[in-house]
């Protein structure tokens, strides 16, 4: 998606192309002006011709894949899906760090250390108490 992204951005035979174009008709572009604003993007007529170039066009990583449905000019909605997508992905994670974190201290310290001949009953409860008690660090 990235690829794609910049690929679009940057190939001067596409329309959605900003490369090659007046610094001010690209200033004037919505999205470009909002990304702007909070920090994610910078255009910067280095070499004072006022066209854009490659190296005048300055992007964060965070931005491609936020901005892209702005840039293909879908519907906020579509933002609002992949910024979702995103936070399921981010919450997955965490999940299962969190549940690895605990297992491993329940298996590694309780069972190995502190109480070898605990029944499995025991150990999956303290894997619980342990994945609250991580949880809520």
């Amino acid at each position: 998606l990235a690829t794609l992204t910049k690929l679009q951005l940057l190939d001067p035979d596409l329309p959605t192309s900003i490369i090659g174009k007046s610094v001010a008709d690209v200033m004037s572009i919505e999205w470009i002006q909002r990304w702007s604003e909070v920090g994610f993007l910078a255009i910067a007529d280095s070499n004072g011709d006022g066209i854009l170039q490659i190296n005048e066009f300055f992007m964060r990583t965070g931005i491609v894949v936020l901005a892209t449905p702005e840039i293909a000019g879908l519907p906020y909605v579509v933002s609002g899906l992949v910024a979702a997508g995103g936070m399921a992905a981010a919450m997955s994670t965490a999940d299962g760090l969190l549940l690895a974190i605990a297992n491993a201290l329940s298996h590694d310290l309780y069972y190995k250390i502190i109480d070898p001949k605990a029944d499995t009953k025991k150990r999956l409860i303290i894997a619980r108490i342990l994945l609250v008690a991580i949880g809520a660090a």
